[in-house]
């Protein structure tokens, strides 16, 4: 569980930084829920797994979606 949580800081320095450079006004609330995203990760154990998993696959969802420059 600590090796996932730690990676997981690293994750999001990245997702942030990357974030940083794409941002705009208009992908703003896809990049703001990026930033959000680690409210996700919460609970003990499997929980908190199965939503490293969530957040994860968000992440690639909203990264696709800022990278097609779609905004639905």
């Amino acid at each position: 569980m600590r090796r996932v949580e730690r990676a997981l800081v690293g994750e999001y320095v990245n997702h942030v930084r990357a974030a940083l450079q794409v941002a705009s006004r208009a992908n703003h609330d896809r990049v703001l829920e990026l930033l959000e995203l680690p409210d996700l990760v919460r609970g003990y154990e499997q929980i908190k797994l199965d939503n490293v998993a969530r957040f994860r696959a968000r992440a690639d969802q909203l990264w696709a979606e800022l990278a097609a420059g779609s905004l639905k």
